[in-house]
């Protein structure tokens, strides 16, 4: 589902050159959750942004799901609506909207409506007595779920998730990540998270590290605790 091979990104500044990515081999099968970990400043977030498109590499090879993601911005952002979903730490919720009503917020893109999925998606995560509370009205591990059912609102094939209980408790991080494997394994969905958390990363599939933009050698492990 996700190839790369020598990714590369350098950021050019004027008084020097940022290599936050440093020639990264990475490979996700299908149905796969995997997890990526590093310290801060390793390169997770940038790795993330690669693969969903939302930056470009300075060179190497990415595909998702056997198409080119190397391809101009207009390109890019038909193939991220149709093929990924994100997920962050800021859960990123409209204070006005409702639960429902930020579930729906993709549909705007797409065109394509479907109050029905959304509700099915907060039933998913645990919200259906929620659907109507703005965030205001939700705790932190609510919010996340909320993020997590609009991240899934367009039916995507990949999930990125990047540091996505760094605003939660241990509890609801927990929950977090049970939900990310329960969806990788009932439905066939590839996540890749980023995170510092050893313990979380556990419920993944496999594990990678970075450091200083790097994959260090030895990094493919198996998580999935429990």
């Amino acid at each position: 589902m996700i190839y790369a091979k020598s990714l590369t990104k350098t950021y050019h500044l004027p008084s020097e050159n940022i290599h936050a990515l440093k020639s990264i081999a990475l490979s996700v099968k299908t149905g796969e959750f995997a997890a990526i970990m590093g310290p801060s400043g390793a390169g997770k977030t940038t790795l993330l942004n690669l693969l969903g498109g939302l930056d470009i590499p300075t060179c190497g090879t990415l595909r998702l799901a056997n198409q080119n993601w190397n391809k101009r911005e207009s390109a890019r952002v038909k193939m991220r609506r149709q093929l990924v979903g994100f997920v962050f730490q800021e859960f990123l919720l409209l204070p006005q909207l409702t639960a429902l009503e930020n579930v729906m917020l993709p549909y705007t893109f797409t065109k394509q409506s479907d109050r029905q999925h959304a509700e099915e998606l907060l039933a998913q995560v645990g919200l259906t007595e929620r659907i109507y509370h703005r965030p205001s009205e939700l705790s932190g591990g609510e919010m996340q779920r909320v993020a997590i059912a609009r991240a899934l609102a367009n039916r995507p094939q990949i999930l990125l998730a990047d540091e996505p209980t760094g605003n939660l408790d241990i509890h609801n991080s927990q929950l977090v990540f049970d939900m990310f494997r329960t969806l990788s394994r009932t439905q066939g969905l590839t996540i890749v998270v980023a995170t510092h958390n050893f313990k979380l990363a556990q419920f993944a599939d496999w594990i990678s590290y970075l450091k200083d933009g790097r994959i260090v050698s030895g990094t493919r492990e198996r998580g999935a605790q429990g």
